[in-house]
């Protein structure tokens, strides 16, 4: 399973999720991989076991999570961009972060920016009862608080700075307000500016090959980010 260059924003769910006991909303997330173990029916027998890659996507002003993984195993996340979500789940606790997983084996978090909303509780990286032998987290941008829950995961060359440093990552014009005719208009917000700390701050043993226009990545130096300056 693949998802790959999409532009997902102003997702939200005000609703209730009362089949399993929520009295309040639980979704509206940007992307989200929910329940591949099939705890709760209704899906594939046995779940889904193989490998998942999301990749070059741009998330952001959604209700929910940017990107979250929920009892989902070998999840490859990487070369995404999230941005300021958080909008209605915020409301309603402090736990649920722009990049989430929960409950999931094999994760890997690699080459993304994540920038949380200053003005919001909620973490920009959050992990939850996950398998410490095998989940990585590596060569991300992160503005805003982490909170791993405890656990000792592995970590190698993240960048992390508090909330307040919202100019950071230098985007060219970063909004949650957009205008746009087509995918590629996104890139006049999100893209990075000259001096960006996340150019060259991506590993190349596991990067995106093109981002998120279809540009290809150089083979030594690449950028963190859904976006290659």
């Amino acid at each position: 399973l693949v998802i790959r260059r999409n532009v997902v924003f102003e997702n939200e769910c005000d609703i209730p999720f009362s089949p399993h006991g929520h009295k309040t909303p639980t979704d509206g997330n940007g992307i989200i991989m929910d329940d591949f173990y099939n705890t709760q029916g209704g899906g594939q027998e046995g779940g889904y076991q193989s490998d998942v890659l999301i990749e070059n996507n741009l998330s952001f002003n959604n209700g929910g999570r940017g990107i979250h993984v929920y009892k989902s195993d070998n999840i490859l996340i990487r070369n995404n961009t999230t941005f300021h979500n958080m909008r209605v789940l915020s409301k309603y606790g402090s736990d649920p972060a722009e990049i989430n997983v929960d409950e999931s084996f094999g994760t890997q978090v690699i080459n993304n920016i994540m920038v949380k909303n200053p003005e919001l509780k909620n973490p920009a990286l959050r992990f939850w009862k996950n398998d410490v032998e095998t989940t990585k987290v590596m060569n991300n941008v992160v503005v805003g608080e982490k909170n791993f829950c405890g656990q000792k995961l592995f970590e190698k060359d993240n960048i992390y700075r508090e909330a307040d440093d919202q100019s950071f990552p230098n985007f060219k014009n970063p909004t949650v307000d957009v205008e746009f005719d087509s995918i590629d208009d996104f890139e006049a917000y999100f893209s990075l500016a000259r001096r960006s700390p996340a150019i060259n701050a991506a590993t190349k043993a596991n990067a995106a090959e093109v981002d998120l226009t279809g540009k290809k990545r150089p083979r030594r130096r690449v950028d963190a980010g859904c976006y290659e300056r």
